[in-house]
């Protein structure tokens, strides 16, 4: 969530890079599947273009992933926890709680 100083231009930036590193993983699982079927090391580059020009244009979800940027995305999102909200939707969210009864505000003593 982003901090309330921070420019809208900005979040959306951050969201498109965040969502397009998550279609560029989505090609990952196949890619490792075909370097793994023909013994070859996801470093090995050549093997990995060999394979990315196998896979399926279902799989590919972008025009600019490439096999190397499919890998290194799928690593970054298997080292850490990344994700996106926009900066008002869990406030929103907590209003319906409020409003619905599923969340009390308790006065502040």
């Amino acid at each position: 969530q982003a901090l309330p100083h921070v420019e809208p231009i900005v979040v959306e930036r951050v969201r498109d890079a965040l969502l397009a590193m998550g279609d560029h993983a989505d090609a990952a699982p196949a890619l490792l599947a075909c370097l793994e079927d023909r013994g070859c090391l996801s470093n090995n580059t050549v093997c990995a273009e060999d394979c990315f020009q196998t896979l399926s244009k279902g799989t590919i979800k972008r025009c600019d992933t490439t096999a190397q940027l499919a890998l290194k995305a799928y690593t970054a999102i298997g080292t850490r926890i990344f994700g996106y909200t926009e900066p008002q939707q869990n406030l929103d969210m907590r209003d319906i709680q409020e409003s619905t009864g599923f969340l009390i505000k308790e006065p502040i003593p």
